[in-house]
């Protein structure tokens, strides 16, 4: 009976130490989740930007320069962003024709058995109903008419194969080296293909086009009074109509373009103005992420980062300028040290080799605060003569407001 009483005490005081023991890993896993490296970085969140679309690319026009490129060289297919070309090598060849926008122009009937048999999208014009060819880019881009789009290129091509070849051909011509078109309307076929970087490029060389340039960015039109429309057709831009109703203060959506195809999914092209400069955004490849907005939310994501971009360049031009940077000594030692990050913020560590140690910070592996903040630069660096001493200033120098680590770095 004793026996049998100890064997069940000793049964319980195992199952203590193991709950006891479980309770420990999970104490320390969580703290290690929390601590990075061997020195911490000012406060601040450390969370990515997460885009919905697979391709996210931004260009600053004004600057000439890339803001963004998230995967802006991955080749996908674009939908109706294919009319974006279409409407560049259109007004290209209608000029060679000796043509204006205010000839006439007519849907054909071929155009209209296409988006028919494709379920595309049509403004309303009848198969040979004059109208002017203004009227037909701008339904084209607007509001991303099928039909229109095939009898622009088969009015300018001759037929709708040829034009697409003239289109390849353009794009080759302004360096869109990871494109290739197979129609003029942007239905998925088999071999079409784009990136955003290059959508960018192509909306870069023709938004300086004054034609071009009216058309991606005009809010709402009303074509030619025709018999079949006595009051004409109105037209909105869909993308400009969208983030309207968004109500975006942030920044002003001056023109854009939609595409969507089941095999592409969402995408979206955008001429957008912030602090005084114009920016190109391109999102490809939003699929079920995101819900029915996905791709917008990611222009707005994006420009919201270049506003982030914005003030810290701005802050780091008036407090960071006057810091000067030092270089590392290569001998062994042992060493506090102050990083400059590329945000402006100050990361504060401490190694035996202070030369390797800025090295491997710049690799992006040497702590999780600075991965994402490179590249960093030393401007603060004391050495000692033991571990103990180095880390002991490390933790006192953390404790420091950050006024109080820029008055010591400037009294190198």
């Amino acid at each position: 009976m004793e026996t049998r009483r100890e064997n069940k005490n000793k049964r319980k005081r195992i199952y203590i130490w193991i709950t006891i023991a479980i309770i420990v890993v999970a104490i320390v896993s969580f703290m290690c989740f929390f601590i990075s490296d061997r020195g911490t970085g000012e406060r601040r969140s450390r969370s990515k930007d997460i885009y919905n679309s697979k391709s996210v690319y931004v260009y600053n026009l004004t600057d000439g320069k890339v803001e963004i490129d998230v995967n802006g060289n991955k080749k996908l297919p674009i939908a109706s962003l294919t009319k974006l070309m279409t409407c560049r090598k259109a007004l290209i060849v209608m000029r060679s024709k000796g043509l204006v926008l205010d000839d006439s122009g007519q849907v054909s009937e071929e155009a209209v058995n296409i988006v028919k048999r494709q379920k595309e999208f049509m403004v309303g014009y009848d198969v040979d109903e004059s109208t002017d060819l203004r009227d037909l880019f701008y339904a084209m881009i607007m509001r991303s008419d099928g039909a229109c789009a095939n009898s622009i290129a088969s009015m300018m091509g001759g037929n709708i194969n040829h034009f697409v070849s003239e289109m390849n051909d353009e794009a080759s011509e302004i360096g869109l080296s990871n494109t290739h078109y197979e129609t003029p309307d942007g239905v998925y076929k088999s071999g079409e293909y784009s990136t955003a970087s290059d959508v960018a490029k192509l909306l870069k060389e023709s938004l300086p086009d004054k034609d071009y340039y009216k058309i991606f960015t005009t809010p709402t039109y009303v074509s030619t009074k025709t018999e079949r429309h006595p009051d004409g057709i109105k037209l909105s831009n869909d993308v400009i109509s969208a983030f309207n109703k968004h109500k975006i203060k942030s920044f002003k959506v001056l023109g854009g373009k939609f595409g969507y195809t089941r095999e592409a999914g969402k995408s979206i092209a955008v001429l957008a103005e912030k602090n005084g400069k114009k920016y190109i955004v391109i999102t490809l490849g939003c699929y079920n992420k995101g819900g029915n907005h996905g791709h917008m939310d990611d222009v707005i994501t994006a420009m919201k980062k270049i506003n982030d971009n914005f003030m810290i360049n701005n802050y780091k031009s008036s407090h960071v300028e006057k810091f000067k940077k030092l270089k590392a000594p290569e001998k062994d030692g042992f060493y506090t040290y102050i990083l400059l990050c590329d945000d402006g913020s100050l990361y504060t560590g401490w190694t035996v080799n202070l030369a390797k140690r800025i090295d491997t910070h710049n690799s992006g592996s040497g702590a999780k605060y600075t991965s994402t903040r490179v590249p960093v630069d030393l401007v603060y660096y004391e050495e000692f003569d033991n571990r103990s001493e180095a880390m002991s200033r490390e933790w006192h120098i953390k404790k420091m407001t950050r006024e109080a680590k820029e008055q010591l770095i400037t009294k190198l």
